[in-house]
């Protein structure tokens, strides 16, 4: 008897095996949390980069966004991946409330300004 009835859709991973699909926001806090922005051995940094802008572009909730990005600076110290974040996010949140303390909590408001 199977227990999990939800249907798993499989896709071809970066080293071209099989793999299970992710979430969109899932995916972006597994890049967030775990690249160093250097070249990886399935990827290169701008490949890493370039993905990072679809998820945002797809995901389109900045404040899910800001808040992965704090946490991945604040907890786990990732600092060049959180950069990248915060340009995405001063380019398409421009205007809302809580951008100028998401610059200042991720401590590069005056490198944006």
């Amino acid at each position: 008897m199977k227990f999990n009835k939800k249907a798993t859709i499989k896709i071809e991973n970066l080293a071209g095996g099989q793999a299970y699909a992710t979430s969109v926001k899932l995916e972006f806090v597994f890049i967030l949390l775990t690249s160093f922005m250097k070249d990886q051995f399935y990827r290169s940094e701008e490949k890493t980069i370039s993905r990072l802008r679809e998820l945002i572009k797809k995901i389109n909730d900045f404040e899910f966004v800001g808040k992965a990005a704090i946490y991945a600076r604040t907890k786990f110290g990732m600092r060049f991946v959180t950069h990248v974040v915060a340009g995405e996010l001063a380019k398409r949140a421009r205007g809302l409330t809580w951008t100028r303390d998401f610059l200042i909590k991720l401590s590069i408001a005056p490198m944006i300004c």
